[in-house]
């Protein structure tokens, strides 16, 4: 039973990276006219990957560190993601600095599967280890996946279209961002 709560948050956890990851996609469909981005609005979307790509090794490095460990990377990663996310919901109006900010939380989050493996190799045993990893990447990357953009759209609508606005465009990246530091403290 433990062993199926750490799953479940590991998999809560990835969504929220998920979520994180897929604000901008929802968010690039208004924010680059009302804030004249020009040109950075196609370095935006891939600037994310910029970072995510080089990140790999290190993070996987560091997971299986025992001096830091995958559980306290991952948790540093979902901390560094969610205020890097605050800090893009309130720069909108500079592209270039959208940019330098996806760079890095693409990043820090590529700390999310080789802490997630790491994490899952040593909970489950040889019998489990495909469940362990079917229920983490079915919650976390399907389910992330899905709440990020039904999630994220859902705020900009209701945001754009409520009588007072109660952030806009800004809260599509404020939300997630404030999720997921509430799920560091939950792990």
């Amino acid at each position: 039973a433990t062993r199926y709560r750490v799953y479940t948050t590991l998999g809560c956890g990835i969504a929220m990276q998920y979520w994180i990851r897929g604000t901008l996609s929802v968010a690039i469909v208004t924010a680059p006219e009302r804030y004249g981005w020009g040109a950075w609005k196609a370095l935006a979307l891939s600037a994310f990957f910029v970072g995510y790509l080089p990140g790999q090794l290190p993070w996987s490095r560091a997971a299986a560190n025992p001096r830091v460990g995958a559980r306290a990377a991952l948790a540093c990663s979902v901390v560094l993601s969610s205020l890097l996310t605050l800090c893009v919901g309130f720069s909108l109006a500079s592209g270039p600095t959208v940019c330098a900010l996806r760079v890095a939380t693409g990043l820090v989050q590529a700390a999310t599967f080789p802490c997630a493996y790491e994490l899952m190799a040593t909970w489950a045993d040889s019998a489990e280890i495909s469940r362990a990893i079917g229920l983490v990447k079915c919650l976390g990357e399907n389910g992330g996946a899905m709440l990020g953009l039904a999630g994220s759209q859902l705020l900009l609508t209701a945001s754009l279209s409520a009588p007072i606005r109660i952030g806009g465009l800004e809260l599509v990246f404020v939300v997630p961002g404030v999720l997921g530091l509430v799920w560091v403290v939950v792990f």
